[in-house]
Order: C-alpha cells, then structure tokens, then sequence
C-alpha cells in the first residue's frame, strides 16, 4: 500500500492542485490529510473554501480535522456546504500501522510534536510503527530504536524504518515556503519526502487572536477513529 498523506493547506488551493497533480504522477493508492486544510481566521471568499474542502472529500481516504477546522465549526463561520463536509471527519484516524492526526496522539487538534519529550510520549501512545502528523509546518522524521534512543531528520528525503524501529514523522505544510508532502511505502515501510514547486510564497498564515481557542478546540465533539 502507497499512501499520500499532506497537510496544512490553510485554504491555498493552488498549493492543494499542484500536491495532486504531483500525487497523479508518482502513483498512490490511497491519499491522507492531516488537517488545517482551510485557515479559520482569515477572510478567504466562500467559494475557495468549500473548493478546497471538497476536493480533499473527494479524493482522500482519510480526513483528518486540525484546529483550524474545529475553530471555524466553533465560529459558525463556514459556508454549509463545507461544514456538511467537514463535520464528518476524524480527529484521529489508524490504519496499517499507522496513526494519523494533526497535532499529537495526547492532544489531537493542538498538540506540537516538536521536541523530544512530546515525541516520545507520542511513541509511547502510538500502537503500530508510525505516527503521521501535521501542525508543525516544517517535514521532519524521528525515529526511535530499540535500544530506546531517538534520531531526529531536520530535513528528511528518503528513509525505511526498519523492523525494530518506530517513527513520528511530518509531512511538512503545504502552505509553507517550502510545499512538502510524504510517500508512505507500509509494505518496504519506507517514507518518501516529495517537494513541489508551488511558484511565489503565499501570504502567511494569520496567528490565533484569541488563545483561549486552544483550550476550547480540545472540547468540540467529532469523529473519533473506529
């Protein structure tokens, strides 16, 4: 099985178009995101993003809310057609080894997978070999051995984990400087970073207003994987 699994769009449907045209052309059996796919603190029109959220309905497997998802349902600041949507997806999803979420397995939505305490506490809640993640923005592999040391990959392009091995792993944002999605080969068990060229930076995300929000989006009640 070949998974594609991307992140943090924040509403940039260029960025999203150029991720799946580069996803047509190596091949994947299934497609994941891992949340944020719109940005819900900013005035982005309507129509944008319910294309955005429509579109990553239709062709991923798995769809996983992040904050900013949850934020927006919180607001009552989304077009229906996208709540419609968005309503039905996971705040966690596992399949094949593999347990997806935004920001950590303690703490889904906002949890930052950064350093390594949260690291391996998330190897330590995790029960297969890999835990994929969003929310950091930035492509990064940790790998933790059996001998219970942990190695971190700033900047990962190819790696197989072997048999003996767990991962936390990033798949970078593609909203960022730097556009990023991951490759994951669950039969080789190796993870491939792919880069595209997504052309002129866009504009940045905007910061939180209100910090109570963290507290509150751990509250909203979704899907949870069955």
């Amino acid at each position: 099985m070949r998974l594609a699994i991307f992140s943090d769009v924040h509403g940039q449907v260029g960025r999203l178009s150029a991720c799946l045209e580069a996803i047509a052309r190596t091949g994947a059996d299934e497609l994941w995101c891992l949340g944020d796919a719109i940005d819900g603190l900013s005035a982005r029109p309507p129509e944008l993003t319910v294309a955005c959220v429509r579109a990553i309905n239709d062709v991923c497997t798995v769809k996983i809310a992040g904050n900013h998802e949850a934020w927006a349902l919180q607001d009552q600041s989304l077009p229906d057609a996208a709540v419609a949507l968005i309503e039905g997806w996971s705040v966690a999803a596992q399949r094949d080894g593999i347990l997806a979420v935004h920001g950590s397995p303690h703490n889904p939505l906002m949890g930052r997978l950064s350093d390594e305490r949260d690291v391996r506490e998330a190897l330590r809640r995790s029960p297969g070999w890999l835990c994929a993640h969003g929310h950091t923005h930035q492509a990064a592999l940790w790998i933790g051995r059996g001998d219970g040391t942990i190695e971190r990959q700033r900047r990962p392009t190819s790696q197989r984990i072997g048999r003996s091995m767990r991962a936390v792993a990033c798949p970078g944002a593609l909203s960022g400087p730097d556009p990023s999605w991951l490759l994951v080969d669950t039969v080789r068990r190796r993870l491939t970073w792919h880069r595209i060229d997504a052309g002129p930076r866009p504009g940045p995300v905007s910061a939180d207003p209100y910090p109570d929000r963290a507290r509150h989006a751990t509250t909203l009640v979704m899907p949870m994987p069955k």
